[in-house]
């Protein structure tokens, strides 16, 4: 069991590490993998890249 923890948690720091490394222009043509429904607003909504409409449409699809 904590060899298999040990290996998911590398997977996603490295995951985690090769988001980081990706310019911002390009994260929109990947989805987040968490805090989703804050990165759509906080990188698109909010600086005017999408509508609101967009921020909700996608907030909704995450709830379902």
């Amino acid at each position: 069991m904590n060899k298999l923890l040990i290996r998911f948690r590398r997977d996603k720091a490295s995951e985690t590490l090769a988001d980081a490394r990706m310019p911002s222009c390009m994260m929109a043509a990947r989805p987040p993998r968490s805090g989703g429904r804050a990165l759509i607003n906080e990188r698109f909504v909010e600086v005017g890249i999408a509508p609101l409409e967009h921020g909700r449409l996608c907030a909704r699809m995450h709830d379902f």
